[in-house]
């Protein structure tokens, strides 16, 4: 695999380094980003994801701002372009032990587009699409900031300055609950117009800096579809797909309009949003506002199920289009069969293993797969330590005529992670999800502590596209027919 990735990354004008510890770098000379892959995951695949830190050779004084806001544009451009939504981890700086200071970023790569390959299906396939929008990314960046690399100004950190101190003190003000002028960061470069504002835990960022603020518009300028949902709006870009909660996009216009009164802005408040997996970037000249906030596909799935239940009319833009026959009763052993078929197809999937025979209730146990992922929101953070882990998930199949209910969860998801001592948990439904189970999913994924997913019937005709192989052996419960591009085999079902 390393001559491989080495002759790719020469094809696209990178260069390649072996790290310290095991797996490869890729990136330029004068990049903070670089992208970093692990050859050694489960099931013959590679790890990739994205590293973001400034160095203190290039920049004056503590760069909090830096990291924190150039990441923002690297993620924003991945998201625009359609290529991926990124999941930002905050590496701390363990050295000041200052909260809030930011020492480098992770961007791993969020569900729609995945982060784990198989080495021989698609490793090659997806490193190539990964290196050019990198390379894509750096000609965007020189060529839109002026101040993409150090040596192209004047660095003048200032953070103590009458006026970055004033304006720091009226953001915190702006901010109200959420801002600790006592305790947060900001920083000024006065060569840049920049001026930068971070909360102590991190969870929001205030940046003043046209030149980037025009930058990161232009993202917004790329085709996407903005649907107006049922408790939020869904964010269509290319094959990536999140949500936004209307709670967060009130909360948003209400500080856009609190920092224009406390800077004397007059005139038009108009919002922009660019929505990642777990985090929102909103636009308002001259601002810009970070916002850790869930913005998954998890949650875009959730969003999309319930506005098909509002309106079908909506779904032939919402969901993959059709073409699957099942049968009217689906054995309940067969869809379990299904199931571990297609998880074995899942990039980063170890091993799955049946815990009882179907009929035999386990602790509402059926299988148990050992699933890398990457880490979550509670998960610390380590310079130079893959941001993922090997985890043990439970996997529980329900076939249902209907919709599949609380009632129908046998003991209770957090029981039975307990009973597990499971660190995820994974619900295959032959039909949909019920609301009240997205929602009870929803509220034990957003603490932060469990790794949760789930496929309903489109997930899993999605993965019966990807894989006709497994389709053919289960033709029996469900086959293609022509809509899907791989009808083969295996008449008409009984």
């Amino acid at each position: 695999m390393r001559e491989s990735i080495a002759m790719l990354a020469e094809h696209f004008g990178l260069q390649f380094h072996e790290r310290r510890g095991g797996g490869y770098r890729v990136d330029t000379s004068c990049s903070p980003l670089g992208i970093l892959i692990d050859d050694d995951g489960p099931n013959n695949s590679i790890f990739t994801y994205a590293h973001f830190r400034t160095r203190s050779a290039d920049w004056a004084g503590e760069r909090t701002d830096l990291n924190d806001s150039f990441s923002l544009l690297c993620t924003a451009f991945f998201q625009a372009m359609g290529f991926a939504s990124c999941q930002i981890l905050d590496i701390p700086n363990e050295f000041s032990m200052i909260p809030g200071e930011l020492y480098a970023r992770y961007l791993a790569f969020g569900d729609a587009h995945g982060s784990i390959f198989h080495k021989e299906k698609e490793a090659k396939r997806a490193l190539v699409g990964i290196f050019s929008a990198y390379r894509q990314m750096e000609v965007m960046a020189h060529s839109w900031i002026p101040f993409w690399h150090a040596e192209e100004l004047v660095n003048d950190c200032d953070m103590q300055g009458y006026g970055i101190l004033n304006w720091a003190h009226a953001v915190s003000e702006a901010l109200g609950s959420c801002g600790d002028f006592s305790n947060d960061l900001w920083t000024q470069r006065k060569s840049t117009d920049w001026r930068f504002y971070r909360t102590a835990d991190g969870n929001i960022s205030v940046v003043s800096c046209r030149p980037l603020f025009h930058a990161l518009h232009k993202m917004t300028e790329a085709p996407r579809t903005i649907l107006q949902g049922v408790t939020g709006s869904l964010f269509i870009d290319g094959p990536l797909g999140n949500y936004v909660g209307a709670p967060t996009i009130q909360h948003l216009d209400r500080l856009v309009k609190s920092l224009n009164a406390k800077a004397g802005i007059t005139g038009s408040t108009e919002v922009d949003l660019i929505p990642v997996e777990n985090n929102l970037i909103a636009l308002s000249e001259p601002w810009i506002i970070s916002m850790a906030t869930n913005c998954s596909f998890r949650l875009f799935k959730e969003e999309r199920l319930r506005i098909l239940q509002r309106n079908k009319a909506e779904s032939a833009l919402l969901a993959p289009p059709g073409g699957f026959e099942w049968v009217e009763a689906i054995p309940d052993d067969r869809f379990e069969q299904l199931v571990h078929a297609l998880l074995l197809e899942e990039a980063g999937v170890n091993r799955v293993y049946q815990v009882a025979p179907t009929r035999e209730r386990d602790g509402g146990r059926d299988l148990i797969a050992e699933w890398v992922t990457p880490l979550l929101p509670s998960e610390h953070v380590k310079n130079d330590s893959t941001p993922a882990r090997v985890r043990k998930v439970v996997v529980q199949c329900k076939v249902r005529k209907r919709s599949v209910g609380r009632r129908d969860l046998d003991q209770g998801v957090l029981d039975t992670l307990y009973m597990s001592r499971a660190s995820g948990y994974f619900l295959a439904v032959s039909t949909q999800l019920s609301s009240s189970v997205t929602d009870l999913l929803d509220q034990i994924g957003g603490r932060g502590d469990y790794y949760i997913n789930w496929w309903g019937r489109v997930e899993i005709e999605d993965r019966l596209r990807k894989n006709p192989d497994v389709l053919r052996r289960f033709n029996d419960i469900v086959q293609g027919g022509p809509e899907t591009g791989i009808e083969e085999g295996g008449g008409s079902l009984p």
